[in-house]
């Protein structure tokens, strides 16, 4: 009865949202984390009411997402450096960083990644 409770309340949190930022889902999941009904970012999507197709692309752009500041970070660059590599703005490189993706595409993430260094590889797999 308690995870049907905690489920009603999270769904209600996530209606008046028209769209949620990857930030904001990873926030949801860190608190409702000790519960046993969303143990990932797509588990997550699931109980909130989105698409599965949804979940795995927010679990795509957060899993690029993590790795390009996994990258940043270990190389010590600044948020220009990385501008300067990638070819784009530092407003934009910031949002990266700051996990608000929102409105920065999934080409970019991908040119970012690249301009640091790596490549990403795609696997494809059977959905459960």
């Amino acid at each position: 009865m308690e995870i049907l409770d905690r489920t009603e309340t999270l769904a209600r949190r996530l209606q008046p949202e028209p769209s949620l930022t990857e930030k904001r889902l990873r926030e949801m999941l860190d608190e409702e984390s000790k519960t046993s009904f969303a143990r990932n970012v797509r588990g997550l999507a699931k109980v909130s009411g989105l698409a599965p197709a949804d979940g795995m692309g927010i679990e795509f752009r957060s899993d690029l997402n993590d790795k390009i500041i996994e990258v940043v970070a270990k190389k010590r660059l600044t948020h220009s450096d990385v501008a300067r590599l990638a070819h784009t703005s530092r407003t934009r490189v910031t949002a990266i960083l700051n996990r608000n993706t929102h409105d920065i595409s999934t080409d970019l993430m991908l040119r970012v990644l690249a301009s640091l260094g790596l490549q990403a590889k795609l696997q494809f797999k059977s959905a459960a």
